[in-house]
């Protein structure tokens, strides 16, 4: 019974959300109109700053990218960048309840679902704005993580290279570095694994996420120095 009224509200707050999917204009200027604005015509901006002083000042690389490539191929740009947000938070949620599955079994698995089910993120979910794509990279590294748990110098490379684009999808993917900094010192404090794996597995995470971060900035045409930065 409980599982069922859950299931209804969570039904109710994604079917209210799904009307943000067909509206024409941005639903808020100040937030999906930055990330499209900077996106599409951040060449233009970047030429003469001080006249565009109203739209934030958002720097989302491969988020960016990902606006350029929708706009090239279809002719209703924010409509499908509401979908592929959305599509990437629920493929997230996805992911992880395959992960709930197999450590508490269907039922509780289940039920973890349809409490984030009824989480109030489909605001931002369901909006031409990085947050649902970010929430589904997220949620694929912890797939990843989980997945390669059993070959942790394989699991810091895959680890490292996907927070290197989370990043550039959003910025406050930088807080996964300092969660696998601290995942690794946890396993090697209760596993009691040697120095050097531990060191290895950090130092490999780093090279990971400095080399795709580093390399989708110059790629888009950044200089070294702000590649880096």
């Amino acid at each position: 019974m409980g599982q069922a009224l859950v299931l209804c509200a969570g039904a109710g707050v994604l079917l209210f959300y799904v009307n943000r999917l067909f509206a024409e204009l941005p639903l808020s200027a100040a937030d999906e109109g930055a990330y499209l604005i900077r996106a599409l015509y951040g060449r233009e901006l970047a030429i003469d700053p001080d006249r565009y002083k109203t739209v934030q000042p958002v720097a989302n690389t491969l988020y960016f990218w990902l606006v350029r490539w929708v706009d090239a191929l279809s002719l209703n740009l924010v409509p499908w960048m509401r979908l592929i947000g959305a599509a990437s938070y629920f493929g997230g949620l996805g992911l992880l309840y395959l992960i709930a599955v197999k450590e508490t079994g269907r039922k509780v698995a289940l039920g973890f679902l349809l409490i984030a089910a009824v989480f109030p993120y489909y605001r931002y979910a369901f909006a031409a704005m990085p947050d649902g794509v970010y929430a589904g990279l997220l949620s694929l590294i912890v797939y990843v993580l989980y997945r390669t748990s059993s070959r942790p110098l394989l699991s810091a490379g895959l680890v490292g290279g996907l927070a290197g684009g989370l990043v550039l999808i959003k910025p406050h993917g930088v807080v996964v570095v300092a969660a696998y900094v601290a995942l690794c010192l946890v396993e090697a404090l209760l596993r009691r694994t040697p120095l050097g794996l531990l060191l290895g597995r950090v130092a490999l995470f780093g090279l990971a996420f400095m080399v795709v971060g580093t390399g989708i900035e110059l790629i888009d045409g950044q200089s070294l120095g702000q590649a880096v930065n």
